[in-house]
């Protein structure tokens, strides 16, 4: 029977295929109270406050709390809110305030490869704690529970701003879940205690507001602070707004006194048993990812903390079944009503936490941008689940229906999803795709987050509401673990794969792995030493020269010898940008060599075209910094502007210019367009004949030694060329002297000086 249909009684009936569905109207076969889903709230409850069959109140009895609410408490919302959701805002931001500062966290620490251990601390404790606040509350009270959240996610940060090492980061980061746990899940059980199950909808869309807000902001919050005062204070400032929170709660929020038996009985309701259980199963759980992903999926603790998991989860349910007062009791998790909305809420925060921790490493690893950026980008997102909470809320305040919403909500978040990963460089690489699919599954987030929820609350028996409540942020917070730890192995254990298969096998790869799993920064150490002779004769020269230096991008390390007249750098900067800054000064430069001898070629690229006296136009500087990457630095003069390619070709035969060299080299094993190695890229050349491009390839130097370059805007490079032109160059590529290999200052050919040569080749149009 369809959802909607009526029964003989007159009442909805719901559908076997529906998942958040009653047996019948009004109550289960346990006897507890049900609201269908797709039918409106109020049209379930009579006059006298019953809901469906539920039989009318004796006299004197007081109306269903389910419905009612505390209106003395609610009428001061508008003061309230503000104080709960400082809590759910700082909760949510330090979930997510890691994401663009982890790797500036990780290199002053020199520990990056455990820096996933920062997020995972975190939710490991949010977990197993956010359950236990739900039975606190109910033994000391909801204000009680409150504050000693609030104060120990305070301390919590204050020891993360603090910390020295990355031992005491992660030990901080798992305190502080302590009290994010409280946060979020007594502020959910406050507004069912106080706020009528019809207005509900509404003020928990404004609580999504401030969680989305708060889950969005930590990354580019993170990022500014990061690259502006220290990333320190991502977790410093928000000590002093949960000092502020706390104050709000004191002295405004009044509630009927809790239970005032003696705490030694309090404490004894409480579930330590199977928190215990529960942290140990996900700890050996997460822990076995990490390690799998990190150094292999075949060892034996690998496989036997995985495998343990499992065990210790059958455990964990089997004493929260037979324990007296479990904090996630079986009959709530296994109740066909209330365990499809859970479930949602796993899967739906591993997807939307797993992408929001890894979007914006697509955007700094693939695209480039800076942290800062990457967090911004988030932006957008932001508002699709902004409009999706408080609009879902809006909609079931209006029509008391939440069910096909909430599937329109999950559709969205599954295509949202699917979307970003196909723009991520499986079918296309688009920054623009993804940040439409992102606003696509944070609307569709803020949907269901809002509707299952109230789905929950709707189908549990009011004594259950503080626990269900409790159990819907357990499933959330264990979503987020799983699927962050999850999509972190995946992502480790591909980039492992592909780097391994790019650049081959041997000690120099490992290093090279390691290195750039652990750090986006890496390959700025990859290059090596550059020398270049400079004219210097005084500490101001030096300094002059080593200050412009500094200045450029990706330069770590300037050493000058005032004596020879050298400076050695090392960093990313292209050579021909190192030669430009020290022309900056007043002063000319001469590459003397770059890496070692084995590691280092040269190119220079002249035209064939028989009407050209100045025949020389470019240069191509090569350096290996792997055992198969190297990295080439092109530069080019006197080309007429647009677009040229650069190819290897498959011969070093120039007798005939462009002609005789063949075509583009190919790796024979290959076919198709992956086959061609030889494909160096693009080169713009600007109005004034000048173009450079710095890019590495997966290439070894003595691969190369002996073929020839073509820089041309004929054609692709593909196939042979017909004719030379004046826009077409050619070279052959040799070996040039490493670092400290090249000590002559006179050229053997000529008889000049170095400079006096450097001065005929700069007239030639060599650089």
């Amino acid at each position: 029977m369809a959802l909607g249909n009526r029964d003989n009684t007159g009442h909805a009936a719901p559908s076997e295929t529906s998942p958040l569905l009653a047996n019948a109207y009004g109550k289960t076969s346990d006897g507890k109270l049900t609201i269908v889903p797709n039918e409106p709230i109020e049209e379930q409850v009579g006059d006298d406050g019953r809901i469906g069959d539920e039989e009318a109140p004796e006299m004197g009895q007081a109306p269903n709390p389910l419905m009612e609410g505390l209106p003395e408490v609610a009428e001061k919302m508008h003061v309230l809110l503000p104080a709960i959701g400082v809590g759910v805002f700082l909760a949510a931001l330090d979930q997510t305030i890691i994401v663009s500062t982890y790797a500036k966290i990780g290199s002053e620490m020199n520990a990056l490869n455990s820096t996933s251990w920062i997020a995972t601390a975190y939710f490991l404790t949010l977990t197993t704690f956010q359950p236990l606040y739900g039975k606190l509350s109910d033994i000391f009270g909801r204000k009680v529970a409150l504050l000693s959240a609030y104060t120990i996610f305070g301390i919590g940060c204050l020891f993360c701003g603090l910390a020295r090492t990355m031992p005491e980061l992660i030990a901080a980061r798992a305190f502080a879940g302590i009290g994010g746990g409280g946060m979020t899940t007594v502020v959910t059980v406050l507004l069912s205690d106080i706020i009528p199950l019809r207005e509900r909808g509404k003020w928990q869309g404004y609580l999504n507001i401030i969680y989305a807000l708060g889950a969005s902001s930590g990354a580019p919050l993170g990022g500014v602070l990061a690259d502006s005062i220290g990333w320190r204070w991502a977790f410093l400032l928000q000590v002093p707004m949960c000092a502020l929170a706390f104050i709000t709660v004191c002295f405004r929020l009044d509630l009927p006194a809790a239970s005032r038996a003696h705490w030694v009985t309090r404490l004894g309701h409480i579930d330590f048993l199977g928190a215990s259980l529960l942290i140990l199963a996900t700890s050996s759980l997460l822990v076995g990812l990490d390690l799998g992903s990190n150094t292999s999926w075949t060892s034996t603790l690998t496989i036997s903390l995985i495998g343990a998991s499992l065990p210790i989860y059958i455990l964990f349910m089997v004493v929260e079944h037979y324990v007296s007062h479990p904090f996630a009791p079986s009959g709530i998790i296994f109740n066909r009503l209330l365990s499809p909305p859970l479930i949602c809420n796993f899967f739906s925060f591993a997807g939307y936490m797993a992408m929001l921790f890894y979007v914006p490493l697509l955007f700094q690893a693939v695209s480039g941008y800076t942290s800062t950026e990457a967090g911004l980008l988030l932006i957008p997102g932001i508002a699709g689940s902004v409009t999706g909470s408080i609009g879902g809320g809006i909609f079931m305040q209006r029509t008391g229906k939440y069910y096909w919403l909430t599937i329109l909500g999950y559709i969205m978040m599954v295509t949202g999803i699917t979307t970003i990963f196909l723009c991520s460089g499986v079918l296309v690489t688009s920054t623009l795709g993804t940040l439409v699919a992102f606003c696509l599954t944070g609307l569709g987030g803020g949907i269901s987050v809002t509707t299952t929820l109230i789905a929950l609350v709707a189908c549990a028996d009011p004594s259950d509401m503080a626990i269900v409540t409790a159990c819907s942020y357990l499933f959330r917070s264990l979503g987020s673990a799983v699927g962050v730890s999850l999509s972190a192995a995946l992502v480790q254990q591909r980039l492992r794969y592909q780097l391994a298969k790019m650049l081959g096998d041997g000690e120099e790869t490992e290093k090279i792995v390691r290195g750039v799993r652990e750090s986006l920064e890496y390959l700025e150490k990859l290059t090596p030493e550059t020398l270049f002779a400079v004219p210097m004769t005084c500490e101001s020269c030096v300094q002059d020269v080593s200050g412009s230096l500094h200045k450029l991008e990706g330069i770590s390390k300037v050493e000058a010898n005032l004596k020879d007249q050298l400076i050695s750098i090392e960093g990313t900067a292209a050579p021909s940008a190192i030669v430009s800054a020290i022309q900056g000064t007043g002063r000319d430069a001469i590459l003397r060599g770059t890496g070692t001898t084995d590691s280092s070629a040269v190119c220079i690229l002249e035209t064939h075209s028989q009407q050209l006296s100045d025949k020389v136009k470019g240069l191509i500087r090569m350096v290996q910094v792997s055992s198969s990457l190297t990295l080439f630095d092109l530069t080019i003069r006197g080309l007429a502007p647009g677009k040229y390619n650069a190819t290897i070709r498959e011969t070093g035969d120039i007798s005939q210019g462009v002609v005789s060299t063949g075509a583009m080299w190919k790796d024979s094993a290959k076919d198709g367009p992956q086959g061609f190695k030889g494909r160096l890229g693009t080169v713009d050349v600007d109005g004034n004949g000048l173009g450079s491009v710095f890019i590495d390839k997966p290439i070894q130097i003595w691969e190369m030694i002996g073929r020839s370059i073509v820089v041309s805007r004929q054609h692709d490079g593909e196939g042979k060329f017909e004719k030379n032109d004046d826009n077409t160059l050619v070279g052959v590529i040799a070996r040039s002297p490493g670092v400290w290999d090249n000590d002559k200052t006179v050229c053997s050919c000529s008889g000049k000086t170095l400079w006096e040569e450097r001065k005929d080749e700069v007239g030639k149009g060599m650089i």
